[in-house]
């Protein structure tokens, strides 16, 4: 994982956690969009990932930084854009590079503000031998090289980080956590980190990992509430709107859940998703039951099908959407580190 603690600039406008191992890919994102200036919170439900199934590459893409201005909503740009180049269609160092090069383009032309922006993506990858690679892809314009170091301003040009777990140190369960966003936050909750890579190190289920990154990204938005009380110049930016997103790579199924910031039950909330045979974007599915006592459902929300399946075809995968059967906490009995580990909160 990638945490530079010494970081003089932090891109705390968000925060996008993303797990990536062999059997699965994890993504947790907050949902809010803060104006900088003043701390008003102009959305609560903005999805910051996205899910693309293709033929070479299965990844989830999250993005931190610059949302909207004018009419430009970075989230339904990156769908459009990797919906433009036929992603579905591409290698990993093509769909990067198409990223990389768009991206420098489309923020130059964009009006004069704080354009910092950085997507992380992760998944697998077909590699030209035919062998299934997991990676973590970082297309940005704010880090300084390859030392996570975030720059006080946008770069012109946007460039593209490369981790694969083939190159990671040796290990029985290999891994790759990233974090993007308020990085400076995060990495002041560091036994959030040390319970996660625990937990990747023993190899447990998708919802494990989905749920403790989920807790870690809670413990972000706390943290940053504990400062803007302490700071009144300290802008919170990161809500507890919450949408956990991954990806079973045995299977290929998309799991998609929000967390809502009152901390009530989680919801079936169907992420956007780009694959050969449908497109999806800002899905939302509303069910009822009616005066007959029969179940209702009512979907709305952006849609492309290139392919329907035939009366003998099974449905389309990237139409049933699941939720996570469990989110169990990090610790003992379900409390969080930082309630177990009293020192931790002193220092």
């Amino acid at each position: 994982m990638r945490l530079n603690r010494k970081a003089k600039y932090t891109l705390n406008v968000s925060i996008v956690i993303t797990a990536v191992t062999p059997y699965a890919v994890v993504q947790v994102s907050d949902m809010q969009v803060t104006a900088f200036k003043d701390g008003t919170i102009l959305s609560a439900r903005q999805r910051k990932s996205l899910a693309l199934k293709g033929q070479r590459v299965v990844a989830l893409f999250g993005w931190a930084g610059l949302a909207t201005i004018g009419g430009h909503n970075t989230g339904q740009w990156l769908h459009g854009q990797l919906d433009a180049i036929r992603a579905v269609d591409l290698s990993l160092g093509d769909i990067a590079k198409a990223l990389e090069d768009s991206a420098t383009l489309h923020f130059a032309t964009l009006p004069q503000t704080d354009k910092r922006c950085s997507f992380a993506i992760g998944g697998l990858f077909v590699t030209p031998v035919n062998n299934i690679e997991p990676f973590f892809c970082g297309v940005t314009n704010c880090e300084v090289g390859h030392s996570a170091k975030l720059a006080s301003r946008a770069s012109v040009k946007f460039e593209t980080n490369l981790a694969l777990i083939s190159r990671t140190r040796r290990s029985k369960h290999p891994y790759i956590l990233m974090v993007s966003g308020d990085e400076q936050t995060a990495s002041e909750l560091l036994l959030y980190w040390r319970g996660i890579r625990g937990l990747l190190k023993r190899r447990v289920g998708i919802s494990q990992i989905a749920g403790a990154c989920l807790q870690a990204a809670r413990a972000v938005a706390d943290k940053q509430e504990q400062k803007s009380q302490k700071d009144p110049r300290f802008v919170k930016t990161v809500g507890r709107n919450l949408l956990v997103v991954g990806i079973d790579s045995a299977s290929g199924a998309i799991q998609s859940l929000f967390f809502p910031e009152d901390g009530s039950q989680a919801q079936a909330l169907a992420a956007d998703v780009l694959s050969a045979d449908v497109s999806t974007r800002d899905v939302i599915v509303e069910s009822r039951v009616n005066a007959d006592g029969n179940t209702e459902v009512k979907v709305g929300g952006w849609f492309k099908i290139d392919h329907l399946p035939g009366p003998a075809d099974p449905p389309m995968p990237l139409l049933t959407f699941s939720g996570f059967p469990s989110t169990p906490m990090i610790g003992i009995g379900g409390q969080s580190p930082a309630s177990l580990d009293r020192t931790h909160e002193k220092r």
